[in-house]
């Protein structure tokens, strides 16, 4: 998990340099510290759903993870 999310660091940090870093800062700047934190948190609770679905499968399907 660690890998994928560091790609898509890389691949955003990329896109922001390939299109302006000057005009990402502002724009996220401009976004404010409130709705840079909801976002972080719906992604939050994205993946706490997903954990949630992926466990429920497992178990409906009797499977075990070593």
């Amino acid at each position: 998990m660690f890998i994928s999310i560091a790609l898509v660091e890389v691949g955003y940090s990329g896109l922001s340099l390939w299109a302006g870093w000057r005009e990402t800062a502002v724009a996220v700047a401009g976004a404010g510290f409130f709705v840079i934190l909801g976002v972080l948190a719906l992604s939050l609770v994205n993946y706490l759903f997903r954990f949630l679905r992926w466990a429920r499968y497992l178990h409906l399907a009797d499977a075990c993870l070593p």
